[in-house]
């Protein structure tokens, strides 16, 4: 398994998710040639994503995404990847 280190907080505002509906959101982990402004995928070949959703930055942890079905990478020499919530949660406020 490869590591690749973490790219820091993101902040999401907040997610909603109709019950009996499943939230997707497709992400694409690039690196940016700023001389060139081109972007080159990063080849999640191997890869294990987690993801943990908190209300600060060094906030306890509200939900792990480590969990097999959470996240899932879609196309792994094209640094694509999604997260799918579903029925699991009715409204995360962050």
């Amino acid at each position: 398994m490869k590591f690749i280190p973490s790219i820091g907080p993101a902040k999401a505002g907040v997610i909603l998710i109709y019950q009996g509906s499943t939230f997707r959101k497709p992400f694409t982990w690039s690196l940016v040639d700023n001389k060139t402004n081109t972007r080159t995928p990063v080849d999640l070949t191997g890869c294990l994503i987690r993801m943990q959703l908190r209300k600060e930055r060094c906030g306890d942890v509200l939900v792990d995404f480590k969990d097999e079905g959470f996240i899932s990478i879609t196309d792994p020499q094209q640094g694509q990847w999604e997260i799918h919530v579903s029925r699991y949660f009715r409204k995360l406020h962050i």
